[in-house]
């Protein structure tokens, strides 16, 4: 029997994954209509019936096929018909629009100077006439009272045209257009104070509204029994969903420790709440009526506990898988666990196709999937006596089961990799668990608050042992493998050695030692290649970080950056705005020189084995020739037309193009983000008029060479 046969569900989500994919990658908004997956179902009902009926089995195949097609272009379809901004009554479609009527689509997050939030547009104004429109709105509001008191449903009308949501503006920067895009957000907006009016309320969904309005009470419980500060932050994300709180020093610890799953809420804590409501309905037990009762029960309280955390692609999955298994233990049917991964993510991607593109998503279905598959292969290998030893035991299968199936993927995307992850979930993980017990222990007992206050002792009491554990975990020598320059063809090289070892280990065949020797000899000519390539890079970098001036020279797998103090003073700033690109280049070394030190600090010294060298604002790379125009000293005109390669010019008030191009013959001019934009577009045009090839860091993103 073909074992693909035991998984249909897993094989129909497959076809539909491949649609929506096609349509992501390839971009298209030409949609094949709904007449073809219509077509596609009729002949996949008549194909099924006439082969079932009439007993021709052997013709199963074209069933197979059309069930195929029928979900392939289905996904196809949906990628168009969800995307909002091809929709013809989107508020894009109507430039020159005055102003939006909108609403408030998601809770509003209070950060330091501003208020962010989603809105939904319903209606747009242009010429005297409103048009009933659609689209979504990422909008920023200065920090003010009537800001601070937005909530969820709260209608707006805004004075201030959306714009298009910027791409990243260096090399290897987390993509948030793409991020946003995946949500259905094309366009943003900054609202200052006086140019938004808030129209009415509660015009949301009610149910998301209470689900909201709850949590912010719960909060508030919380905050009434002494939980504050770091643990408040924690018991927020780790109980309700509620990550606002969290500071970078938080969530620097719990990703560095291998304990970042913890503070978003996942199929665990839904476990968690799944095992206590049981354990307590238990008695229900006794009678097929009170059990059916008891699953209605469960399932409400279930989604009940889901909406109140916002949601998640990962608490959707849980709670759609754990739906599932509660039907089908009280209707005694045996649901293959794959089968039932493929359901929850099917209806998922049916609701939301976008959602495949959720790296939450993506990391929830592969670690359960990991837990399925290999945990049973891991936990065999041992057979402890004592129940303690097995409990641990079983516990560590779990979580090297899980970073096993997650670890390429999470490399890949964050460059980095946890190493000490079996300490910190024996130890994160039972803590975490009795947080959440004694948090909703806290709530119940809210009511009575000398019970609730004891509780709430208890409760932080855990929350401090657990983030001090997390926290002494994180700053162990070794503890995570920070800038791991993990590639696409790498992680798929490494995802395909782990599926043909697992299958070698099941059966035992001797195809797949040679499958194994030959991905491992891929892999090490990737590294080779890579390595190679590497130490031959030299590259020349104006980077986009908005009033600053920041340019480096890479070559090989060395650096040297020089910007203003501002940059060269903060390492967070540099980590955010650079460092995706040098992990991207796997650099070793990057010298940081500022550029405001005095001149004779900076006078020929020589970087990178003396191949860069610099002279006030001239710089020597080799064969290329940079410099440097800025009202800032070191700064020395040439005497005669100078030739170089690139000119970099920063923020310098009542500078004329003619005036540059008759002291500097430059093949390209760059004009970085330390000048406003409208005086950028001031030097593009007259750069244009000139002939003067010129490249505008604050409108196009950082300038990149290779030499």
């Amino acid at each position: 029997m073909n074992i693909w046969h035991q998984f249909p569900l897993v094989r129909v989500y497959l076809a539909l994954v491949t649609g929506t994919s096609a349509a992501i990658i390839f971009g298209s908004t030409t949609s094949p209509g709904l007449l073809i997956p219509c077509i596609l179902c009729v002949s996949v009902l008549l194909s099924g019936i006439y082969i079932r009926g009439a007993g021709h089995f052997k013709y199963r195949w074209v069933f197979g096929l059309l069930l195929n097609l029928f979900f392939i272009i289905l996904g196809y379809d949906l990628v168009i018909i969800h995307n909002g901004n091809l929709l013809a009554d989107n508020f894009a479609r109507r430039p020159g629009a005055h102003c939006l009527i909108a609403t408030v689509d998601e809770p509003p997050l209070v950060k330091d100077h501003v208020c962010k939030t989603i809105l939904r547009v319903n209606a747009v104004s242009l010429k005297g006439s409103y048009y009933k429109c659609s689209g979504r709105i990422l909008a920023y509001f200065s920090k003010d009272s009537l800001a601070l008191k937005l909530h969820y449903g709260d209608m707006l009308i805004l004075g201030t045209a959306p714009k298009p949501v910027d791409p990243p503006g260096n090399p290897g920067a987390f993509d948030y257009r793409r991020y946003l895009a995946s949500n259905y957000v094309y366009h943003q907006v900054y609202l200052r104070t006086g140019t938004w009016l808030k129209l009415a309320s509660g015009q949301g969904s009610p149910v998301i509204a209470m689900a909201s309005d709850l949590r912010d009470k719960f909060m508030a419980i919380f905050r009434a029994n002494g939980i504050s500060g770091k643990e408040y932050a924690v018991a927020s994300a780790l109980i309700l969903g509620n990550s606002d709180q969290l500071d970078a020093e938080t969530r620097r610890e719990y990703a560095g420790s291998g304990a970042m799953h913890i503070l978003s809420v996942s199929g665990m804590h839904v476990a968690v709440i799944f095992a206590m409501l049981s354990l307590i309905l238990g008695f229900m037990d006794k009678r097929k009526n009170l059990k059916r009762i008891k699953t209605i029960i469960l399932i409400l309280a279930i989604w009940f506990y889901a909406a109140i955390t916002g949601l998640s692609p990962a608490v959707l999955r849980a709670a759609w898988m754990i739906t599932f298994v509660i039907i089908g233990l009280t209707w005694m049917r045996y649901a293959n666990v794959y089968n039932v991964l493929a359901a929850s993510a099917m209806l998922m991607t049916l609701a939301d196709p976008l959602i495949i593109t959720n790296v939450g998503f993506q990391l929830s279905y592969l670690a359960v999937l990991g837990i399925v598959s290999f945990h049973p292969v891991i936990y065999r290998l041992w057979s402890p006596r004592s129940w303690i030893i097995d409990w641990v035991w079983k516990l560590m299968a779990v979580s090297i089961a899980a970073q096993l199936a997650t670890f390429p993927l999470a490399g890949y995307y964050f460059h980095q990799i946890t190493n000490y992850f079996l300490v910190t979930n024996l130890v994160a993980i039972p803590l975490s668990a009795l947080v959440i017990y004694a948090g909703i222990a806290v709530l119940i007992t809210s009511p009575f608050h000398f019970v609730s206050a004891a509780l709430g002792k208890l409760m932080a009491w855990l929350l401090i042992a657990m983030n001090s554990s997390v926290r002494w975990i994180e700053e162990a020598p070794g503890a995570v493998s920070r800038d791991v320059p993990f590639s696409l063809a790498m992680m798929v090289l490494i995802y395909l050695l782990i599926i043909v070892l697992y299958t070698l280990w099941i059966s035992r065949r001797k195809i797949y030692v040679f499958l194994t020797l030959g991905i491992l000899m891929l892999i090490a000519v990737l590294n080779i290649v890579n390595v190679g390539m590497r130490q031959n890079q030299k590259e020349f970098v104006v980077y986009s970080v908005k009033k600053h001036t920041s340019f480096c020279f890479i070559s090989g797998r060395e650096a040297v950056l020089f910007s203003d103090s501002a940059v060269a003073g903060d390492s967070m700033l540099m980590g955010y705005a650079m460092r995706p690109h040098w992990v991207s280049k796997a650099l070793k070394k990057v010298v940081v020189v500022n550029l405001e030190d005095p001149p004779s600090m900076l006078k020929k010294t020589p970087w990178l084995n003396g191949e860069c060298v610099n002279l006030r604002n001239y710089y020597q790379f080799g064969k290329t020739r940079v410099a440097m125009l800025s009202h800032k000293p070191p700064f020395s005109r040439p005497k005669n037309r100078l030739y170089v390669d690139f000119l970099i010019i920063c923020d310098m008030p009542g500078l004329h193009m003619a005036e540059v191009c008759s002291l500097y013959q430059a093949k390209q001019v760059v004009i970085d983000s330390s000048t406003p934009v409208w005086r950028t577009r001031q030097w593009l045009n007259e750069c244009s008029r000139l002939g003067q090839k010129c490249y505008a860091v604050s409108v196009r993103g950082a300038f990149v060479a290779e030499l």
